[in-house]
């Protein structure tokens, strides 16, 4: 109770300076008399209680205005020349070319030399060179004001995450320290991606090391409405199934007479906390377990709310302005409705049912699922008026969506460090485990999506300040009053009992309690394996990857071709992720038509995540950042490109053909741009099907072409360069005779692809457009084609083809 009170004083301390900000000579004299009545007081205890209290909240108050009273950035905004010194401290966000960091600032050079300053800016560069959150980094620039932006909402946002600034493409970049910690979570994070596809990936980085940046925007969106945001954010959920798992195992190896297992628990989660990149809720739920640890090695139990207050209180001790942040209220929100709610709805699990078949085998089953729905209902009941008041909407299936992926989550997260680890030791280990890994977090995955996706599964409701303490007044009445009781039957037991008898008549013989979930998941795996497992068919996607072109050509034989990248990693990794087997982590082949940005940059991505065998390219140099990152990553990974001539024939098994129509032995030169006239040009074909896909090339290449005698003749035409004006003439068009037409597109983009002029020109064919149709697949068994889209189609479609000729 004592540790209670004075974490409350503290806390009341912090909230009360914002409220009345007394000067710090009024908090002395309050700590002054507080100590002299304490020291006086020793016979009248609440006396000297309460003067103690005081003290801490005169404490807690000077801290916070001391901390106000630091040095910020705002002095220096709309400077034209500003070289600021700091850490990134989250993780860096990377797409279209672009890579947007957090910088927390803690120098400003001021030509007398660096001042210390507080504040956090938003930077803009290029997506190269690659940092990562807790690198130390110099950046020189303009800082412009978060009021100068031209996007009011966009502009609030930022404040509301703490940016004093923003500063676009500094003139310098220079990186001062790299920690060994934020390296070695970085190391681990490229082990999930090469044992793991997206977006699997993607989340066991957000379970492991607290890297959410891969998370497609869709994904969240579906966590969002399902109400289980809190899973992908390390907090105390996590830390306390990690740390339970642990102190089992140490406990059953090391035995519980002596206190190593409580050591070990201790080792492990607060390594976990620092893999989580020491991030606010991992830092408060270790915190919170390590009181819960010494409470048992004392032999006091029952510490846990004491425990989250003096988590908050140390918090909000090293950052004052915590206690006005939304995560910070969540978090707190969460683990006390889990320690609060939740063991009073065992407790009447145990008296209902629990004390009538407690030696039972199916009540052993069926209790632990019992705990997971109750830590569900009790976080979920906890952050509801939170969700409602700061984001105008609750969940209304957050409780079975939180129950499903809580009993899916401690496998998740066991698994997705066996992988990250495996692989770092050897990637056979990481691959093997990824299977495991990849089934677990599969079906979290399609549990936020599935209760995510009706139109229902969120409403909007924004309560007043008053509304959301009202509300937690009347749920500590209901906990106290009993009204739990009432919402389970006193018969519950017995038709529960009569349930599980009939389900052991059925099962006279189960097997050993410890095969059953072996055996349940080996199945799983291997009927998924099989089921992902492409036919026997010519398979040819063209992806939606934005405003670029990305394509993935899979052979009958399993031969797989990757033609372009696209200009976003985090898409491409999805893409593939979803129409590549799970299992398979190789290319056979990566084509890169031609070395710009909206081609290639997805492709960086794929020679991080991927074993990949060949690569052929156009030999075309830029002295761009992504190119010289392109050939770093060769040469890192031992791939010797292979330069594309007209002429050169590729044999993808099983009679499938792959021929480099484009560029010719003599590039093309004088034209509007160097590096769409000698884009890669390839034809694929098998038996009565073919495709001619064109890269970026314009109306010269076109020209250059049809004049060296190349068979273009083709059903299926990817339009050139994202259907520009500049491309797909009419005599090109005329010669290639294609019954289809693909525009690779992104939807709104800033260039007018498609141009109005080329689909006049495509008139009489079937045109597809990825910013319309979303992911494009063709499937063909050499005389018959299928085409499947990602949107607007149920099912897949058969072309009807005119006569057909090679």
């Amino acid at each position: 109770m004592k540790l209670s009170i004075t974490s409350l004083a503290w806390i009341a301390g912090i909230y009360l300076s914002a409220l009345f900000s007394p000067p710090l000579y009024a908090l002395g004299l309050v700590a002054t008399a507080g100590l002299l009545a304490a020291v006086a007081g020793r016979r009248l205890r609440i006396l000297a209680w309460v003067a103690v209290c005081l003290v801490l909240a005169g404490g807690a108050m000077a801290l916070a205005q001391v901390r106000d009273g630091d040095s910020t950035l705002q002095q220096y905004v709309n400077y034209e020349a500003v070289h600021v010194r700091g850490e990134i401290d989250r993780e860096p966000s990377i797409s279209g070319g672009l890579c947007r960091l957090s910088l927390a600032v803690k120098e400003v050079e001021t030509g007398t030399g660096w001042e210390k300053v507080s504040g956090r800016v938003l930077v803009l560069t290029g997506a190269f060179p690659l940092l990562a959150q807790g690198d130390g980094v110099q950046f020189r620039g303009e800082l412009q004001a978060i009021g100068a932006i031209k996007d009011a909402e966009y502009g609030l946002r930022l404040e509301q995450q703490g940016y004093s600034g923003v500063m676009n493409f500094p003139r310098r970049v220079d990186a001062v320290q790299r920690g060994w910690l934020h390296e070695f979570r970085g190391r681990l994070a490229k082990s999930l991606d090469s044992s793991l596809s997206e977006p699997q990936a993607g989340l066991s980085r957000a379970l492991l090391v607290g890297m959410r940046a891969g998370i497609s925007p869709e994904l969240m969106a579906s966590f969002s409405a399902s109400g289980t945001t809190h899973i992908m954010a390390i907090s105390g959920l996590h830390v306390a199934i990690l740390g339970g798992m642990v102190m089992a195992a140490a406990g059953f190896l090391l035995g519980r007479h002596r206190p190593y297992y409580l050591f070990s628990a201790l080792s492990v989660i607060w390594l976990y906390v620092a893999l989580s990149g020491m991030r606010p809720p991992s830092v408060r739920a270790g915190i919170m377990f390590s009181i819960f640890l010494a409470s048992q090695l004392v032999g006091r139990p029952g510490l846990a709310i004491p425990a989250v207050l003096m988590a908050a209180a140390v918090m909000t001790a090293l950052d004052p302005a915590l206690l006005w942040s939304v995560s910070f209220q969540m978090s707190f929100a969460a683990v006390s409705g889990v320690i609060v709610i939740s063991p009073r709805l065992m407790a009447l699990w145990d008296r209902r049912i629990g004390i009538k078949y407690e030696h039972t085998w199916w009540h052993e089953a069926v209790r632990p699922m019992a705990q997971m729905l109750a830590v569900g209902i009790s976080a979920s009941l906890a952050v509801y008026p939170l969700i409602a008041y700061y984001f105008g909407h609750v969940s209304l299936v957050g409780i079975p969506a939180s129950f499903v992926s809580v009993l899916l989550l401690p496998a998740a997260i066991v698994m997705s460090l066996f992988t990250a680890v495996g692989g770092l030791l050897a990637a056979p280990l990481g691959a093997a485990s990824g299977w495991f890994a990849w089934l677990f977090l599969g079906g979290i995955i399609k549990t936020a999506e599935t209760f995510g996706s009706p139109s229902f599964a969120a409403v909007g409701f924004s309560p007043a300040a008053a509304g959301v303490w009202a509300y937690y007044a009347l749920l500590g009445l209901a906990i106290n009053h009993r009204v739990l009781a009432r919402l389970c039957p006193a018969g519950m037991g017995e038709k529960v009992g009569a349930l599980a008898g009939r389900l052991r008549n059925m099962t006279r013989s189960p097997p050993p309690k410890r095969l059953i979930v072996p055996l349940l998941v080996s199945l799983v795996l291997v009927w998924t394996a099989v089921a992902s497992t492409p036919e026997r068919h010519l398979t040819v996607t063209f992806l939606d990857i934005g405003q670029g072109d990305a394509l993935l050509i899979q052979s009958p034989s399993g031969r797989q071709v990757l033609i372009d990248g696209g200009p976003d990693m985090a898409a491409i990794s999805l893409a593939l992720g979803k129409h590549m087997p799970f299992w398979d982590r190789s290319l056979d082949m990566v084509i890169l038509t031609h070395p710009e940005n909206d081609h290639m940059l997805g492709l960086i991505e794929v020679l991080q995540r991927y074993r990949v065998d060949y690569v052929l390219e156009a030999e075309l140099e830029t002295e761009t950042v992504t190119y010289r990152e392109w050939i770093r990553l060769l040469d890192e990974k031992g791939i010797e490109p292979v330069y594309a001539r007209a002429g050169m024939v590729i044999d993808l098994g099983d009679g499938v053909l792959l021929e480099v129509i484009h560029p010719q032995e003599r590039m093309l030169e004088g034209t509007e741009s160097f590096l769409n006239s000698n884009s890669v040009v390839v034809r694929l074909w098998w038996e009565d099907i073919s495709f001619l896909l064109t890269g970026d090339i314009c109306k010269d290449a076109e020209r250059a072409i049809l004049f060296s005698g190349a068979r273009v003749g083709s059903i299926v035409l990817k339009v050139p360069h994202h259907g520009s004006d500049t491309s797909a003439g009419e005599h090109f068009l005329a010669a290639v005779g294609a019954h289809v037409a693909v525009i690779s597109a992104g939807a709104d983009n800033p260039f007018g692809h498609p141009h109005q002029a080329v689909l006049e020109r495509l008139e009489g064919m079937l045109v597809y457009r990825t910013d319309h149709h979303g992911c494009i697949t063709f499937t063909t068994d050499g005389t018959r084609l299928w085409v499947e889209t990602e949107r607007g189609q149920t099912e897949a479609e058969t072309i009807l083809l005119p006569a057909l000729a090679r």
